[in-house]
């Protein structure tokens, strides 16, 4: 999720061949592995105060009969956006387990059959990001839109819907109300990946995300941002922020794609930073990139990448890493990406989790948490220790 205070055009035919890496960024047969975060595709958010402090992750869907507790009142076996409470937000002890489904009923726009051979193995919805604005919880979040299956193409049109959290529910609950129309949908191009976040000098909702039609043509890809408002059901012309033409390393080797995707963005010291993935999440040369976009979130001539546009800033540093990134990541997992940024409590600096692969020849993907700072023009994430925990 973007979090910049949480407690405080030219269009393309068709979606491309490759353009739908990150449609299974929260993994084909991903499931909730022990040692690691029981949700995918995470979003961090800060929640309640003093004593009463903690975090909740939300992540795509999951089996139900895999992964633990998710009672959502429906017949279906999938866990729509389970989510994990936990009390500390760079490191995770015993809080394993899917505490609910956030979003048991989602829009009536979305897909909720099984379809296609690619469809079954992968989640219904996923890159849910929530955001507090006014004391109500938003949560956006990507799917498939209904009755858009067919053709060549089984994965269908992938758009971005909205939901509230309900007022009425059991307390530390989180159970929101899906709109029944999405936010963003495009015919001939998909819009994914959305990550929210409240812009403290007006306190206005802003969201970043993956669009195949309003920033790229072609086999490109790229980054929009845009402002939202009347309770999030309208938003403004989208702002190109960056293309995969900026830089060069997320160009997949195996496959004619060139993707960008899953940014989050976060102010520090006056200034606005994308992150982004670039390349496929398949393979080991899936990474983190950060591009530098200045004084305002949605810049007019867009963001730059960081440092440098032919490595990415966070990846894996191994013998089938064909990238050498500027820094690596505690773990040294394969294919870091899906980064998100979050604040923590008490103002104990900036927090991020991401994705990564468990095997290099798998599918299955998992989840790490961990501290985020920048020092003398660096970005890093340190070794968590226990005194990090918070």
């Amino acid at each position: 999720m973007l979090l910049a205070v949480l407690a405080p055009g030219v269009a393309q035919s068709t979606p491309t061949a490759d353009a739908d890496s990150r449609m299974t960024s929260a993994g084909e047969t991903e499931r909730a592995g022990s040692g690691s975060l029981a949700v995918f595709g995470p979003d961090t958010v800060p929640v309640g105060k003093g004593k009463k402090a903690g975090y909740v992750t939300f992540g795509a869907s999951v089996d139900r009969k895999k992964n633990g507790k998710c009672d959502n009142g429906s017949k279906k076996e999938r866990c729509w956006v389970p989510y994990v409470k936990h009390r500390r937000g760079a490191h995770l002890t015993k809080r394993r387990k899917i505490a609910g489904d956030a979003l048991p009923r989602p829009g009536k726009w979305v897909e909720k059959e099984e379809f296609g051979k690619k469809e079954k193995k992968q989640p219904k919805i996923w890159s849910p990001s929530v955001v507090r604005h006014k004391g109500r919880f938003y949560m956006f979040y990507t799917a498939t839109k209904r009755g858009t299956i067919g053709g060549d193409d089984d994965r269908g049109r992938k758009c971005i819907g909205v939901a509230v959290r309900k007022k009425k529910q059991k307390k530390g609950t989180y159970s929101f109300k899906a709109y029944d129309r999405p936010l963003v949908c495009h015919q001939g191009g998909w819009a994914i990946d959305a990550e929210a976040f409240v812009r403290q000098s007006d306190n206005s909702v802003y969201l970043v995300y993956r669009d195949d039609k309003k920033a790229a043509t072609g086999d490109q890809t790229g980054i929009v941002g845009v402002r939202v408002h009347d309770g999030m059901r309208k938003h403004s012309k989208p702002t190109k922020l960056l293309t995969s033409k900026d830089v060069t390393w997320e160009k997949s080797s195996k496959k004619k794609s060139h993707i960008i995707e899953n940014p989050a963005m976060v102010r520090v010291k006056g200034t606005w930073w994308l992150f982004y993935s670039g390349n496929r999440w398949q393979t080991p040369e899936y990474a983190t990139g950060i591009a530098k976009c200045g004084n305002t979130p949605l810049p007019s001539r867009g963001c730059k990448p960081y440092k440098t546009k032919d490595r990415p800033h966070f990846g894996y540093k191994g013998p089938e890493g064909p990238h050498k990134p500027l820094a690596g990541l505690p773990g040294n997992e394969i294919a870091p990406g899906a980064m998100d940024v979050f604040r923590a409590h008490r103002g104990n600096g900036l927090r991020v989790v991401w994705n990564y692969k468990v095997k290099l020849d798998g599918s299955e993907r998992r989840s790490r948490l961990g501290r985020l700072t920048f020092e003398k023009g660096k970005w890093r994430v340190p070794k968590v220790r226990h005194s990090d925990n918070t």
